[in-house]
């Protein structure tokens, strides 16, 4: 069976592309931060995802998720939860 492996290229097409405008995520980084630092980060984050699949495991500070209602359009009274995360 073939390892399942990350690409550094496709890390890095994936942080050259967040939306600007969005709010950060837990850890208070700016979408914007991901895209200027992306050849700085892709390697870094590469090798994490890598030895994630390798052991099998996900990192605990990967999985912080901070949910906030956001209220639906039609009525006040309805909320949908949003999850952000990294």
């Amino acid at each position: 069976m073939p390892t399942l492996t990350v690409d550094v290229h496709k890390v890095l097409k994936l942080l050259r592309r967040p939306k600007t405008q969005k709010v950060p995520g837990p850890d208070h980084i700016l979408p914007s931060t991901f895209k200027h630092c992306a050849d700085q980060l892709a390697p870094i984050f590469t090798d994490i995802f890598n030895q994630s699949l390798q052991m099998c495991t996900v990192p605990s500070c990967l999985k912080t998720l901070t949910v906030i209602p956001v209220p639906k359009k039609s009525r006040i009274v309805n909320f949908m939860t949003t999850g952000l995360s990294l």
